[in-house]
């Protein structure tokens, strides 16, 4: 269901922050080890499945090796961390990450807090009230095609890693980052024989703020995180020209002496998985094991993110979190009630998700269900299952189903309710062995229609292949009623001192709706740490090919404090 805000997608891949930490890439890992499944990649941004469930916070540093590695092959620096899954960003030299590796983290650390003297014990973190949320995203995102959605590998969810305690008063810690990005393109549209050519330039410059300061309101912890952007364009243009968005801006406090978690401001559902963002206040009864809350509020607006009274709602939920000999079991179940404006229908659905972990075997599944105030009765909206299984420290395997017809919030009396239905089932494989790691997923995918769409996806990636050179190659092919599609990406990337270079090229070939299309986009990026928290980068990427060319300038500068 499309409750909740978007967020761009060129956003997420132009967050780029770090520590300037010099590293080699074949340190001994310090210490305890925690393991967790890299979800996505993009650009230099990272999201794994650890979070504050986990011990994570925005600004700590964890040392990475690969699965089954006795060698620290780089850091990451948190930049956002939810309960379950967190966004990272290198710190220092980057490295070679490939999405569905599983990667392991040590030591995590807080910048500018000193750890206590040797001779002083560190104290095992605190768990965090509430729960692991099972599959929680930002409402509104699908699955990659083809990839893998499973949660993170074994061990992930019932090891919590070893940190550096932090003192008392905790500093505030984050990033702010200023990116300026340029694209200039023309392309032809209309039909081969009288085609229309239209050229375009875009120019947006932006600032973002992601902020955790720990009990700086009333012994509330302060959360931030917002993108103010300047959108100029030729042809159409952006109206409006500035658009300030706010994706967090939250206060929060778990009680002592009582099980009380309280969130308010702008949030996502930290009890449930089926709600989305929220502006109001979420309060949580219970300890780690067992809890039960309610949230009340309002939707933020789904295009610009911006506070609006049109969708009121209110959430119910009971959570759980069960651990025993090996295994461990979490969930949710959950109501909930709209009240759309304009006319529409009051919308009431329900939520009940569950994971389900061992040594090897992970198992998720969520459904929903939603009322059809026009029809009466409870409509299947969502039905998702996933599994993976570590067959050895080298080998995975993974299988997943999922039935998706999203409920249509603003529907009126006679439009169709709900989209169109959407069945996909997909398996994958993932291999690991001397510092490399190869990865394919097949999919297929079916409309209501009976339309079949096969898709297939691979990665593979050698961190060192000669000397500093590291190298990085993904395809993806797909099939159906309308054509096909077929892209490749190989890339090579080295190290000049402590800055970062990566070259790179993408083919893609498709054939739809019988108009053939094929382009060639050649990429180049330098990544350069500096001392203080800085770090800045460039990238440069040409396309060209049948009727279209364009050409792309992005620069990042940004600090992690």
């Amino acid at each position: 269901m499309r409750i909740g805000s978007g967020v761009a997608a060129w956003m997420v891949a132009a967050t780029l922050a770090g520590a300037p930490v010099d590293l080699h890439a074949q340190d001994p890992a310090p210490g305890p080890r925690v393991e967790a499944r890299v979800r996505q990649v993009a650009g230099s941004t990272i999201y794994v499945d650890l979070g504050t469930d986990h011990g994570l916070a925005v600004g700590d540093t964890l040392d990475v090796s690969r699965r089954g590695a006795d060698t620290v092959v780089g850091r990451l620096t948190v930049a956002v961390a939810s309960p379950v899954r967190s966004v990272l960003s290198f710190a220092g030299a980057a490295f070679s990450v490939t999405r569905g590796e599983v990667l392991a983290f040590g030591l995590l650390r807080a910048p500018s807090v000193e750890p206590p003297p040797v001779d002083e014990p560190a104290e095992a973190p605190e768990p965090a009230a509430g729960r692991s949320r099972a599959g929680a995203s930002q409402a509104g995102a699908e699955p990659v095609e083809g990839g893998s959605d499973d949660p993170s590998p074994p061990g992930a969810a019932s090891a919590a890693p070893v940190r550096a305690p932090r003192v008392p008063a905790v500093p505030a810690s984050g990033r702010w980052s200023l990116e300026m990005a340029v694209n200039r393109s023309s392309s032809e549209v209309g039909t081969e024989v009288d085609p229309v050519e239209i050229s375009r330039t875009f120019a947006t410059p932006a600032l973002r703020l992601d902020l955790r300061a720990p009990g700086a309101v009333g012994g509330f912890d302060l959360r931030l995180s917002t993108r103010t952007t300047y959108r100029y364009g030729t042809d159409p243009g952006f109206d409006p020209t500035w658009s300030p968005r706010v994706y967090e801006a939250s206060l929060e406090r778990r009680f002592e002496g009582a099980p009380v978690h309280l969130v308010l401001g702008r949030f996502h559902s930290p009890g449930e998985s089926f709600s989305g963002y929220w502006d109001g206040a979420s309060l949580r009864l219970g300890g780690k094991g067992f809890g039960v809350g309610a949230i009340a509020g309002l939707q933020p607006d789904r295009w610009n993110q911006l506070p609006t009274a049109d969708l009121p709602k209110a959430s119910v939920f009971m959570d759980f979190d069960r651990n025993g000999e090996g295994v461990r079991w979490l969930g949710d179940v959950s109501a909930h009630v709209a009240w759309p404006s304009d006319g529409a229908p009051t919308h009431t659905w329900f939520g009940f998700g569950q994971r389900v972990s061992t040594d090897r075997l992970r198992l998720r599944q969520e459904v929903q269900v939603d009322r059809d105030p026009f029809e009466g009765g409870l409509h299947l909206s969502l039905l998702t299952a996933r599994a993976s299984f570590a067959a050895s420290p080298a080998f995975d395997v993974r299988a997943g189903v999922s039935r998706r017809e999203t409920y249509l919030v603003w529907a009126l009396d006679g439009d169709d309710l709900f989209s169109s239905r959407r069945d996909r089932a997909d398996v994958g494989v993932s291999i690991r062995g001397g510092g490399r790691y190869w990865s394919t997923d097949v999919g297929l995918n079916r409309d209501v229609a009976g339309n079949v769409t096969r898709s297939v996806t691979s990665s593979f990636s050698a961190p060192r292949v000669a000397g500093s050179v590291g190298f990085l190659a993904s395809a993806s092919w797909w099939d159906g009623d309308t054509g096909h599609a077929l892209s490749m990406a190989p890339s090579l990337s080295w190290r000049w001192g402590s800055a970062r270079l990566r070259t790179g090229y993408r083919f893609y070939s498709s054939d739809v709706l019988g108009r053939a299309r094929t382009t060639h986009s050649p990429d180049v990026s330098i990544d350069v740490p500096f001392s203080g928290g800085v770090r800045a980068t460039l990238r440069m990427r040409g396309r060209w090919g049948d009727a279209v060319r364009s050409e792309f300038v992005q620069f990042n500068l940004s600090r992690v404090f």
